[in-house]
């Protein structure tokens, strides 16, 4: 995975300049967009995309479709959705938590609010020397429908320190299970070695 990520930075396509910074649809070719400083770069074989910020200095891999939307706004510095996973990179102050710490406390408050917040079940995992916090959610209290029912949404969140920033990556999908099955290896390398916050900076 480290490798292609290399690759996939070193060998670009032409620029394709969209003409909102408000939305980005990604087609299968490569997408820079000028005035938000984010780029979608789609792998040769089609397995990942990697989606970067100049402005924001991260690079997120994920998983290859035609079918992705990249919007930002006030509150997030990427949303992205391709009809079944969901991320959101939110940009906080750094508290001077280390992650462990941070995603530990998060976890205590999705368990100690299991009610609030439809917790099923919520685990912190060390992987690749990191740590992401898992969770399970009952979709059908969560969107108060019940054509979710016995449907599950699966959170996943990491989060990385630069100086004092805190960049906190979220995925989510919906999965209909009866077991909340949170250890997943391919969504753990997207958060982990799929995760990088120090994209071309000085």
């Amino acid at each position: 995975m480290r490798i292609k990520f290399i690759i996939l930075l070193i060998i670009l396509p032409v620029l394709i300049f969209s003409e909102s910074f408000k939305s980005l649809y990604f087609n299968g070719s490569f997408i820079f967009d000028e005035e938000s400083g984010i780029s979608i770069i789609p792998a040769v074989n089609k397995e990942v995309i990697v989606i970067t910020s100049l402005n924001y200095h991260y690079a997120i891999i994920l998983p290859y479709a035609l079918n992705w939307e990249v919007t930002f706004n006030d509150k997030y510095v990427l949303l992205a959705d391709n009809k079944t996973l969901n991320v959101t990179l939110e940009l906080l102050k750094n508290n001077g938590q280390t992650p462990e710490d941070y995603l530990k406390n998060l976890l205590q408050m999705y368990l100690d609010n299991k009610e609030k917040y439809f917790t099923i079940e919520a685990v912190v995992y060390k992987y690749n020397s990191e740590y992401i916090l898992a969770t399970a959610v009952d979709a059908k209290s969560l969107m108060n429908d019940d054509r979710y029912e016995g449907i599950k949404q699966v959170n996943y969140f990491a989060t990385k320190t630069y100086n004092n920033e805190r960049f906190d990556l979220h995925l989510s999908f919906m999965k209909k299970t009866s077991k909340a099955e949170l250890e997943n290896n391919v969504m753990f390398d997207y958060l982990t070695i799929g995760f990088n916050i120090d994209y071309e900076r000085d």
